[in-house]
């Protein structure tokens, strides 16, 4: 079996460790002052001695020269940084700036983890590698564990910075979309500067899809160097393409920082969003990897390699005018038309016939459905189809028993103007009694055949 993490020193002293796929290499190690460097990624080498030696600095005219040579894993702002960084903490006396040092490593199976520690802090920092070898692809993601009495302030905290070979061209591509115009696929040249791809919504979707590809101008479907990068988080998110005046490409991805601050108590930890990312040969290539990565490691195994169902969605038939009886006569019709997941949309639940009421009120409408949803489940189920049913547990109307009784449960500002988009608010889910609520709410029936 192939060895999918090793660790090796080089004749001058310095740790190196290469994580290996069926046709790729990615080597780190420590350079002379205790930085984790970046060193390669591309197809599979051979030998150790391939990978060179990681270096921080670079003697010119005499003097040490770090701008344009470091290549660090993970930069911490601070030094003479002037490029992109991963991390940016505020420590209790005022300092704003990180400075770590590798203490020790440690492997399991194909994790490789980097403990480093503050020179000056009690603040621990973990770089944590998993390799999937079958599929050239590689995730990282940041633990932070405050080992100290004072509150240290997280300003940022991004999940990963993937460096890619210097001095070459590169297009980016990645997805710009809005309602209706779903996942456009931009193509632009990566020029020296940065380009920030972001979301401030709230959540990812159609409109906001943390995942880039670089790849080399002349690449098509079956050739050319792609690299791929995506972050799995539903939250706010940024991803930042950087091109430096010495010709070196990176890409940054994580959390937001615009307008977060984390405050990492005593004894707390914080844990990144994981960021994956992947080397192929054509696009046809990444895309398969990608796909694979899904099925086998993220998508519960239950239907993971399910087709999926034929769908229908009651939306487009019968908007918010939902009942047991133009539903049991939809179903019918789906059941012919060779559907197998029979879905109901919007308008089952409490007052909802129009946009403006009833969000945040999950009961069933009994005017709509007397009995319940049982009735419907059984026939859709008798008629050989799953059931499923529309909910959109984070919004309420203010229209709502909901909002009537908790209006503190939403996102707001106690003196501006709460914000409304499509009549509705965001649910505050960083409070525990809003998510209790959430978690807590059933309706009658089962969504779904067992």
């Amino acid at each position: 079996m192939m060895q999918s993490i090793s660790h090796h020193t080089t004749p001058s002293g310095h740790d190196v460790w290469v994580l290996s796929s069926m046709h790729t290499s990615y080597a780190l190690g420590v350079d002379d002052y205790g930085r984790v460097q970046h060193m390669y990624w591309g197809p599979r080498l051979s030998y150790a001695d391939d990978f060179g030696k990681p270096q921080g600095l670079a003697i010119t005219g005499g003097h040490e020269r770090a701008e344009g040579v470091s290549q660090e894993e993970y930069p911490v702002w601070g030094d003479l940084k002037f490029g992109e960084v991963g991390l940016k903490v505020s420590f209790a006396d005022g300092t704003r700036s990180g400075l770590f040092e590798v203490e020790r490593a440690s492997i399991d199976n194909d994790t490789l983890t980097l403990h480093l520690q503050d020179t000056s802090y009690n603040l621990h920092l973990e770089l944590i590698y998993t390799i999937y070898p079958e599929l050239d692809i590689i995730s990282r993601k940041v633990r932070l564990i405050n080992q100290g009495n004072d509150v240290v302030t997280l300003e940022r905290a991004y999940s990963a910075t993937w460096r890619l070979p210097n001095f070459q061209q590169y297009d980016l591509r990645y997805f710009s979309s809005k309602w209706g115009a779903d996942f456009r696929l931009e193509h632009t040249p990566l020029t020296s500067g940065k380009k920030l791809l972001e979301s401030r919504r709230g959540i990812t979707g159609f409109d906001s899809n943390p995942f880039v590809m670089v790849a080399s101008p002349d690449a098509g479907e079956t050739h050319g160097d792609i690299y791929t990068c995506a972050l799995a988080y539903s939250g706010n998110w940024q991803l930042v393409t950087e091109v430096s005046p010495y010709g070196q490409t990176s890409i940054s991805t994580g959390i937001s920082d615009f307008d977060f601050a984390w405050t990492l108590a005593p004894r707390d930890s914080f844990e990144t969003p994981t960021s994956f990312a992947g080397y192929a040969q054509g696009y046809g290539q990444a895309s398969h990897n990608l796909h694979c990565l899904q099925r086998k490691h993220i998508l519960p195994k239950t239907f993971a390699n399910a087709p999926r169902p034929v769908l229908y969605n009651s939306w487009y038939a019968t908007g918010f005018d939902v009942n047991i009886d133009n539903q049991l006569a939809a179903a019918r019709i789906a059941a012919d038309l060779g559907v197998e997941l029979f879905v109901m949309d919007d308008g089952w639940f409490g007052a909802r016939d129009s946009d403006k009421a009833g969000l945040g009120d999950w009961g069933v409408n009994t005017h709509k459905f007397p009995d319940g949803l049982g009735k419907l489940i059984e026939n859709v189920n008798a008629l050989g189809m799953d059931f499923g049913l529309w909910v959109e547990p984070e919004m309420v109307n203010a229209d709502s028993d909901l909002y009537r009784a908790h209006p503190d449960w939403v996102y707001h500002f106690a003196s501006r103007p709460r914000s409304l988009g499509r009549n509705q608010m965001i649910l505050n889910l960083a409070r525990g009694d809003v998510r209790d609520a959430v978690l807590g709410w059933r309706t009658q029936g089962r969504p779904r055949r067992g």
